[in-house]
């Protein structure tokens, strides 16, 4: 085996994504995520799936659009400083864009405190319509339509967002936020150093 400046680098980038959450981007893989709610329709289809942490890469922002009867539109930030697209609409029911209801954007170190997501108050329920979330940085979303059901708390875990799924068209019908279920401790890197220069030990290699 022959080593090189590059190969050295892209091992210790190997390494660095053992940390990461997993190894395929899936919303339906519940073995690292802790428990989840639905809010809105029972048993929405699963229409959008938002999450890059096979990639190691984690939410890090929230924007939600509403009306008084329901959460209209979410688009998620990740940390590699990429947007997810628009899930709903985040326009009325005339066409006219919505102003950001809320929007909040949080460091890797952070972690999201206390979620809770309802349905609105419709037979049966057919519309996302309560949402709070609390982040450790202090900054909260802190929605609730004019006609809601009963809130749940959806079990966060680590407090480490990676992404959500959900149905929507015109609205959000009911979502499923994704978390790490255990924090990450740590992890460590060792510099990788020899007693002979790269191209002694390849050549002692051959």
């Amino acid at each position: 085996m022959r080593f090189s400046n590059q190969n050295l680098i892209f091992g210790a980038t190997s390494l660095l994504s053992l940390v990461g959450p997993g190894h395929t981007a899936s919303c339906t893989d519940n073995s690292i995520l802790a428990p989840q709610t639905w809010g809105g329709k029972s048993g929405a289809p699963t229409n959008w799936c938002s999450t890059n942490w096979d990639k190691g890469v984690v939410v890090t922002g929230l924007e939600l659009w509403a009306t008084p009867w329901q959460v209209k539109g979410l688009r998620f930030t990740y940390s590699d400083t990429t947007k997810s697209n628009i899930f709903g609409k985040n326009t009325d029911d005339d066409g006219n864009v919505l102003p950001t209801s809320d929007s909040i954007t949080w460091a890797v170190g952070d972690t999201i405190k206390s979620m809770t997501i309802g349905p609105n108050w419709v037979s049966p329920p057919d519309a996302l319509g309560i949402f709070h979330m609390e982040v450790s940085n202090g900054q909260k979303i802190d929605y609730a339509g004019t006609y809601t059901g009963s809130p749940k708390p959806v079990d966060v875990g680590s407090g480490i967002m990676l992404g959500a799924s959900g149905g929507a068209g015109a609205f959000i019908d009911g979502a499923q936020f994704m978390f790490l279920a255990d924090t990450v401790g740590q992890a460590e890197i060792t510099a990788i150093q020899f007693d002979e220069d790269l191209n002694t030990v390849n050549k002692k290699q051959e």
